[in-house]
């Protein structure tokens, strides 16, 4: 080999070198942002991953007051199923009273039409009776003007029957007499 082949080879070496050197150059600068970049995306990554820290305590406060609100939320659930169920029970109750009282109210008006036709018919009757009553009055009353007449006419009767019968007597008073006489006239 000549030397200038190993020139040319040297030449063609550090040319190479050059090239190698600019690129490494170029890599060097490249490594450095990549560094100063990583430095800052460790930066945030720290002050994230703070962030985040302080997100998940602040989150597991909030999942322990949810939780706590769940159970509070579950046990007035439960009571709010309890009430419903005694509600739910008591508009039964409420529901059969209604149709008791329905069926009572119902039995109640047949009652009072039933009242209110014998209330009428009682009126009637009533009617009736108190003019068969002042029938009877006036019955009692021509039957006792009646018997009053009757009286009068019965001690008329019993005088004139009295004074008769002292005509009676004073007439068998004669005839005794005269039965005395005609025994004492006709002796034998």
């Amino acid at each position: 080999m000549s030397d200038k082949d190993l020139l040319v080879v040297i030449s063609e070496m550090l040319r190479k070198q050059d090239q190698h050197s600019e690129l490494l150059s170029k890599q060097t600068e490249t490594l450095e942002k990549i560094g100063s970049s990583l430095g800052n995306f460790i930066d945030i990554s720290v002050n994230q991953f703070q962030y985040q820290e302080e997100f998940n305590e602040k989150f597991i406060d909030n999942f322990q007051q949810q939780q706590n609100f769940n159970e509070k939320f579950l046990e007035n659930f439960q009571q709010q199923q309890k009430f419903n169920e005694k509600f739910l029970e008591n508009f039964e109750q409420q529901k059969n009273f209604n149709e008791k009282s329905l069926e009572n109210s119902l039995q109640q008006q047949k009652f009072n039409e039933k009242f209110l036709e014998n209330f009428e018919q009682q009126k009637n009757l009533n009617e009736k009776s108190l003019k068969n009553s002042q029938q009877q009055q006036n019955f009692n009353e021509k039957y006792l003007e009646n018997f009053e007449q009757q009286q009068k006419f019965n001690e008329k009767f019993l005088e004139k029957i009295d004074v008769f019968g002292k005509v009676i007597e004073k007439t068998f008073d004669l005839e005794e007499r005269q039965k005395k006489i005609e025994a004492t006239v006709f002796k034998p």
